[in-house]
């Protein structure tokens, strides 16, 4: 693992490189299938019109990304920042990779003046991510699932 990871706000460069993290992370945590096409139009998306950040190793390889973008709440004008995903991947998960994203999604949320909604949705065990988030910021709720048989 790298001692000292590099993290920056992505460009479209990192696309690819962004959505084979985020193809680890499906298969990690994936609730529903996957829609290749549809996830390569969200990171576009997010990077040019959101907000995505990457932390890379000594390699220039992205190891971990956080991706948000503006949206409202169904019964609202008002708008938000909401997160898509947060993913750190193996080998670096006892790094700072999630603090310093976390931290630089919350920058861009104040920077842009509006309130920053995030939420853990995981198939693997939340405890650590249900800290940390504890930590930065107000729980308003928890996520439940049933699956259709």
């Amino acid at each position: 693992m790298a001692k000292k990871l590099k993290y920056r706000v992505a460009n479209p460069a990192d696309i690819p490189d962004i959505f084979l993290l985020l193809i680890e992370m499906h298969k990690e945590n994936g609730l529903a299938a996957l829609d290749t096409t549809k996830t390569m139009m969200k990171i576009g998306e997010l990077v040019k019109e959101g907000f995505v950040a990457v932390a890379s190793n000594d390699d220039d390889e992205i190891v971990a990304s956080v991706g948000a973008g503006v949206g409202q709440q169904w019964y609202s004008n008002d708008h938000h920042i909401g997160d898509y995903w947060m993913f750190v991947g193996k080998g670096y998960r006892r790094s700072m990779a999630a603090q310093k994203l976390i931290e630089m999604l919350r920058v861009f949320a104040r920077g842009v003046k509006l309130p920053l909604y995030v939420a853990i949705v995981s198939k693997q065990d939340t405890k650590r991510k249900n800290a940390l988030y504890r930590r930065r910021f107000k729980a308003i709720g928890e996520s439940f699932m049933m699956e259709a048989r």
